[in-house]
């Protein structure tokens, strides 16, 4: 291995050899059972390195320290005498180990490793690297006790210093023929002995082309050739299993593993490596897209990791084998049309957080009915409360921007909104309507009453809004509540990775109008029916990108999109569905007087505060 690492470094510039001599046993028997293993060294470099950061100059002065020094003296002795207690515990509990064990054959293990000096490459300084580990070490590391020889392709010298105390005080100028003699006469390094007088005859000079330099003997060593599947294998098998202090690392070539694993680091709380604590997979070439899992094994929390690439930009996914009633989602927002950016599941509750969302929706949670394994009924779930948070619209006065909308489908039900805090008030405006009973099968059957609206308005000198406003208002209302429910209570409460390495399914959906959902027969409304569920007219427009009024939601969050969603508009807003005149025999509110007109009436009325 060294031999080989040595041409490689020699042909691509440096000043490489090859060292025959003695090292420790760790080293010749490759066991590094008493090192940290590397992945978590730079683990712990880059979070350092993420807490630092440029400081101001403008710093706020700490206040004054008013706490006895005594006592955090006294209270640094007692947390000290307890660590030593615990370090004593923990060293009489511990296991007699190998390595301290002394080795009888120390200072007789032959060993060859790589040798690389300065000068060339912009190496500023002499090392040594361990070929079967590939780390590099200085030139006075304890690991290696003496050098007998080195050699090239070039020559081979042999060491004329003393090794007794290591390698501490070892010079490594090859010119200098006292403490290296080299084995075949060569010009490539000047000699510091002085010449024997040449016989030659007094006035006649020697050419350089008549120097006699010895050509060293052809190597008996084939011309190496590594097939594509040796190469891709990378170690015998494909796998290799490397032990270090308190873990295990285990590597796999890629495509071994029906899985797509190629790394696993186990954690062990002990020594002996019994118990262990986590488990770090990395994985490659997944058609799901997963890249990383960490396993927890006293908690039983699992997080799963995702390259972009998923059909619903799934970025992360957190769960516990152990209590499978809670879970943590996050995605990629930027890949998504609903802007989701994560989503909190549990059993009888989710949030889901946005972000950048044209409607300035950012939070909407649902509560869910509980239910026992007995009465579920498949994905669907009964919704009892929805509440929906926005961000002020800067375009909007704040009384007219909805801060907050709660759907309570429990009876009685009711739909509250809230406004936006004006300036220099205390309190929010905000309007509640009681709603009808809803059915699944039968929709809404929506008739205006002024008993069931009451509100607060904030400035008594605004107008009071029109019956025909209020009357827009709640039908927007309630044809973006239909929606949501049929959004939210779709949404399975406990998902599963559908390729994970555990066999579980993830079903990340639930958030919009996707190509799946529609073939499964739920179709975003469209533009002109009214709140009765009936047959939909032939030859009217369904918009599949966007919502309903006031919905905020509905697109497709697989960013597939069957035409681009318009932006979401305000809730409270736009304009009644149709023209509101007459039926069709089916139920239907006519559509064709006003249809015309009705994309540019959405979403620009806004609502009158009562």
């Amino acid at each position: 291995m060294s031999g080989l690492l040595c041409s490689l470094l020699v042909g691509v510039g440096y000043d490489a050899y090859c060292v025959s001599g003695y090292a420790m046993r760790e080293v010749t028997e490759v066991d590094q059972g008493g090192k940290t293993c590397p992945l978590l060294e730079v683990g712990e470099k880059e979070e350092e390195g993420g807490v630092g950061g440029k400081l101001s100059r403008y710093l706020v002065r700490p206040p004054r320290d008013l706490s006895s020094q005594f006592e955090r003296r006294q209270e640094t002795k007692a947390s000290a005498e307890e660590e030593r207690k615990k370090r004593e515990i923990e060293a009489a509990n511990a296991p007699v180990e190998e390595e301290g064990e002394v080795d009888k054959y120390h200072g007789l293990r032959v060993h060859c490793w790589v040798l690389v000096l300065s000068g060339k490459r912009e190496v500023a300084q002499n090392f040594f690297i361990e070929a079967t580990t590939g780390e590099s070490y200085s030139t006075d590391s304890e690991l290696y006790l003496g050098i007998e020889s080195l050699w090239n392709h070039r020559n081979y010298w042999i060491n004329m210093q003393d090794c007794a105390r290591g390698l501490q005080n070892l010079v490594f100028d090859l010119g200098d023929a006292t403490k290296w003699e080299s084995f075949f006469p060569s010009v490539d390094q000047p000699l510091l002995v002085v010449p024997e007088e040449s016989t030659a005859t007094l006035g006649e000079e020697k050419k350089p082309d008549d120097k006699e330099d010895f050509e060293l003997p052809p190597s008996w060593v084939l011309p190496l050739h590594i097939s594509s599947k040796d190469f891709e294998t990378r170690c015998p098998q494909g796998k290799k299993t490397t032990l270090y202090h308190k873990s295990r690392l285990e590597t796999f070539s890629d495509y071994l593993t029906s899985d797509g694993l190629v790394s696993r680091l186990s954690l062990y709380s002990d020594t002996a490596r019994r118990s262990r604590v986590e488990t770090r997979s990395v994985y490659r070439h997944r058609e799901d897209r997963l890249e990383r899992r960490v396993e927890e094994g006293g908690s039983g929390l699992v997080h799963e990791e995702f390259s972009l690439g998923r059909e619903s930009a799934l970025r992360s996914h957190t769960h516990s084998t152990i209590h499978h009633h809670s879970r943590t989602l996050t995605f990629y927002h930027n890949a998504r049309v609903d802007g989701l950016r994560s989503r909190e599941l549990a059993s009888s509750e989710m949030v889901e957080v946005f972000q950048g969302r044209p409607d300035f929706l950012h939070q909407r949670s649902t509560a869910y009915l509980k239910t026992t394994p007995s009465r579920s009924s498949g994905d669907h779930r009964e919704v009892l409360r929805i509440v929906e948070k926005f961000h002020h619209d800067p375009s909007l006065p704040p009384n007219s921007a909805v801060a907050e909308r709660v759907f309570s489908l429990k009876e009685p039900s009711s739909i509250r909104v809230t406004y936006h805090l004006e300036p220099d008030r205390i309190t929010a405006s905000h309007r509640l309507f009681l709603t009808p009973p809803h059915s699944q099968e039968q929709g809404y059957n929506l008739t205006f009453d002024p008993n069931a609206i009451s509100g607060y308005q904030v400035d008594p000198q605004a107008p009071e809004p029109k019956s025909q406003e209020l009357f827009q208002q709640l039908e927007s209302l309630m044809a973006a509540q239909d929606d949501i429910i049929s959004q939210v209570s779709s949404t399975p409460s406990t998902p599963s990775l559908p390729h994970s390495p555990t066999g579980e399914s993830l079903r990340e959906g639930g958030g919009g109008h996707s190509r799946q959902e529609r073939s499964r027969g739920i179709q975003p409304t469209a533009v002109g029916v009214s709140l009765r569920r009936c047959q939909e007219p032939e030859g009217l427009p369904a918009e599949r990108g966007g919502g309903r009024e006031g919905e905020g939601g509905g697109e497709d969050p697989e960013g597939e999109g069957e035409g681009l969603p318009r932006p979401f508009p305000r809730e409270t807003g736009g304009g009644r569905q149709g023209d509101g005149q007459g039926a069709d025999g089916r139920g239907c509110r006519g559509v064709s007087e006003g249809q015309a007109a009705e994309s540019g009436r959405q979403g620009q009325q806004t609502p009158v505060p009562v």
